[in-house]
């Protein structure tokens, strides 16, 4: 009973258009969150999320802030 255990890394983001509204995905449990999605081996997060967006929504993402604070 020695089973692996694997964990899978999940990326997230805030999506903001010019206007400064917020893009969120409807799950099927109703709630609404984020747009991401799991990390693949080797992959950079911010690559991840580019990718993620895309697979999830059809956009391009123009860019990506190297952190959480927007100014």
């Amino acid at each position: 009973m020695n089973e692996q255990c694997y964990y899978r890394i999940s990326v997230k983001g805030i999506v903001i258009d010019e206007q400064g509204r917020i893009l969120l995905s409807r799950e099927d449990n109703g709630k609404w969150e984020m747009i991401g999605g799991g990390l693949e081996h080797g992959e950079h997060p911010m690559n991840c999320l580019k990718r993620e967006v895309q697979e999830e929504t059809g956009l391009e993402l123009t860019y990506v802030s190297p952190s959480p604070n927007i100014s």
